[in-house]
């Protein structure tokens, strides 16, 4: 059985490595595959990226371990016409070790078939999305982690309101199509407004419903590690509440975002809150060099399902902690991004470390 997903707001995205401004990361990726596409009536263009990133993990201050990871997602889009494409994209990817086997959302080394669609535009505000892709809803790490692409179908719809706002709506069921030969089903709703877009102040409001079902055969992965999990059952079912509010001011140049996100599982009878803030500086010019942001999230042990949001972070659940980077642009199609990592774990009393130094080149 295939999930389904309703959602509102106005924009869409893939995840680029210099501002990773939460849910905008999601908008992000579709615009910028819609400027690669020249004018035509059927027209062939490439895509893709390439990642290469070190990892240092330290506990308590002691030394820990390090490792290097690579990863290539090559793919090609095909515009039939003006309101039909379709899509495919593979990732081939190596490391020099898997720190704790398992726990990354992704496999430290193989070749996979990373994305599959078919996309059909009936009208220039309606998009329906059929196949393996990105997930259609805006939301933050702390819930998703973008690199994820469930199988399935999505059908989003955007109407203006007033003279420079809009809402989006959007459905979907998915197939999680995890690892661990996963066979989850994810049921959601989204709605978002945003508010006055591409002036200088500006923000969103969103609100989103998520069903997961069928987790058994991740709940036996350490990938939900940190839910609680017996006698090889979890112990609370995941129907999260999802509310995000998201405000932009000018500064410096370039634009301040801050956004909070707040979750409530409605299918845990404790430890079922989750709560992000976060800041995100970028420079307004396509000229300029740096980007930046800082963020802290609190999630209760079953606020959000452990194997599905980003494993950037070390503790997926039952974990405080905060995040800073810094991204550097030297050209348009490449970054380098330096994060950082302070986390303690709610049965632990040191805290993790972590640094991640990133390239990405994107064609």
């Amino acid at each position: 059985m295939v999930a389904v997903v309703l959602s509102t707001a106005s924009g869409v995205v893939a995840q680029p490595l210099g501002v990773r401004g939460e849910s905008e990361e999601s908008k992000e990726s579709m615009e910028s595959m819609e400027s690669k596409a020249p004018e035509g009536p059927s027209f062939w263009f490439w895509t893709g990226d390439l990642r290469v990133r070190g990892d240092w993990l330290s506990r308590g201050g002691a030394p820990g371990e390090s490792r290097g990871r690579i990863s290539v997602r090559p793919g090609v889009i095909w515009a039939a016409s003006e309101s039909l494409e379709l899509g495919a994209a593979v990732r081939a990817s190596a490391a020099t070790q898997d720190a704790i086997p398992g726990t990354d959302n992704e496999e430290a080394d193989g070749i996979r078939l990373d994305q599959a669609f078919l996309r059909w535009l009936p009208s220039s505000r309606s998009t329906l999305t059929v196949g393996k892709a990105e997930n259609q809803l805006w939301l933050t790490p702390m819930v998703w982690d973008l690199d994820l692409r469930p199988v399935g179908v999505a059908y989003s719809h955007e109407r203006g309101v007033r003279a420079f706002d809009s809402i989006r709506l959007v459905a979907a069921l998915y197939e999680g199509d995890h690892r661990f030969e996963d066979e989850s089903r994810i049921a959601a709703v989204q709605a978002a407004w945003s508010i006055r877009q591409g002036a200088a102040y500006g923000g969103e409001l969103a609100v989103a419903f998520l069903h997961f079902d069928d987790l058994e055969r991740l709940t036996s992965s350490p990938l939900v590690r940190t839910n609680r999990v017996a006698r090889g059952r979890l112990q609370s079912d995941f129907e999260l509440v999802d509310l995000q509010a998201a405000a932009r001011v000018p500064l410096a140049r370039g634009a301040l975002e801050a956004r909070v996100n707040h979750v409530v599982n409605l299918g845990a009878d404790r430890d079922d809150r989750a709560t992000r803030f976060s800041l995100n500086w970028a420079p307004e010019s396509d000229s300029a060099r740096f980007e930046g942001g800082l963020a802290y999230q609190r999630i209760q042990r079953d606020a959000v399902v452990g194997a599905f949001n980003s494993d950037d972070w070390w503790f997926h659940s039952a974990v405080r902690g905060a995040n800073a980077w810094l991204g550097f642009r030297p050209r348009r199609d490449l970054a380098i991004r330096l994060s950082g990592f302070s986390e303690r774990a709610d049965d632990r009393t040191v805290r993790f470390e972590r640094l991640l130094l990133d390239l990405e080149l994107v064609w």
